[in-house]
């Protein structure tokens, strides 16, 4: 017990130390430790924790006079912070982008970090070119990198005109079911009679035979495949004492077997007869027999038609046949004939 010093002396180095005894009386240490208490070895090892420790321990053999002695330790405090943890706060958080870094330690209070605040763009969209009769249209918004309050931010509307969808035309005569889908035009054709398939100038003719005879002229068309009828008009152009103006005359096309395909061409026998009276007065006529310049015959070969024209003189009229013709021939389909 060198360590101990009583009133400036060294405990070891005190004559006479009495101690009092636990369980009453005295013990007295004398120096050098003959016919004394031995009492320079005593010892109990506790451990701390967060619980509190008590205890009574007995001396082993040979420590006069101590019976027995109370050894008692105190719990460590919940707010003990050992050498190996490192106390913390909030100036130890670090944010990056969307990530905020808590290292480990003890934190006595709590802790935060702001993040960086980012800003809302503007919507915006962008129309592509047309392709199919359809247009594409790409949205887009850039942010700046931060944090972003939620909720609803609407851009300026990109318009698609419907003429940017659409575009072509295409003709319609007479009635039908037709695909106008993506056409930017329709033109339907409600006031032709007809296709007009050729014009041709037969040059001057004259006669005053009330005979049908040949005027050696013959006029053709091709594509009658597509129609059902041919209408034949014959005007004169210009005339020297003439009495016929003008004739109309129709060509009925079918085929037996197929609607698609014309074989067989008959002329009507009601002609239109125009004539023009002494007088001048031009007057017209329904009849059976053919006046005038009219066609005769007509024969069909691969879808193309050749129409021989005649002439007759009415000889109940004064005059002759006498001046420049033209024939035009239109086709007709049958929903055109029935007013369709």
């Amino acid at each position: 017990m060198a360590d101990i010093t009583v009133r400036g002396q060294d405990f070891y180095n005190v004559p006479d130390v009495t101690f009092p005894k636990v369980g009453g009386g005295t013990a007295t240490y004398t120096e050098g430790g003959g016919g004394g208490a031995n009492l320079m070895h005593g010892s109990k090892n506790v451990t701390p924790s967060e619980t509190a420790y008590s205890g009574t321990e007995t001396p082993s053999t040979g420590y006069d006079g101590f019976d027995q002695f109370t050894v008692s330790v105190e719990a460590i405090p919940d707010d003990y912070i050992g050498s190996a943890i490192d106390r913390r706060s909030s100036s130890d958080l670090t944010a990056s982008g969307a990530t905020v870094a808590v290292p480990a330690g003890f934190y006595e209070n709590a802790a935060s970090k702001s993040v960086a605040s980012g800003t809302e763009g503007t919507p915006s969209a962008t129309k592509g070119a047309v392709t199919d009769h359809a247009v594409e249209i790409t949205p887009s918004v850039t942010n700046t990198e931060g944090h972003i309050n939620g909720g609803t931010h609407s851009g300026t509307p990109v318009r698609v005109e419907a003429s940017e969808l659409v575009s072509g035309s295409t003709n319609i005569v007479g009635n039908g079911t037709f695909n106008v889908t993506n056409l930017a035009q329709v033109v339907v054709d409600v006031s032709s009679i007809g296709t007009l398939l050729n014009t041709k100038t037969l040059g001057n003719i004259s006669t005053s035979s009330t005979s049908a005879t040949d005027t050696g002229q013959t006029v053709s068309v091709s594509g009658i495949n597509n129609y059902d009828a041919l209408v034949v008009i014959t005007y004169v152009q210009t005339q020297t004492n003439n009495r016929h103006v003008a004739t109309l005359a129709w060509i009925w096309l079918y085929n037996s077997s197929s609607i698609s395909t014309k074989s067989t061409a008959a002329i009507g026998t009601a002609k239109l007869n125009m004539k023009r009276s002494s007088s001048g007065t031009v007057s017209s006529r329904s009849n059976t027999t053919a006046y005038g310049i009219y066609p005769n015959s007509c024969t069909i070969t691969n879808g193309a038609a050749t129409i021989s024209m005649y002439q007759r003189y009415n000889s109940t009229q004064t005059g002759t046949i006498n001046g420049n013709y033209i024939t035009k021939v239109y086709g007709l389909k049958l929903y055109n004939l029935i007013g369709g």
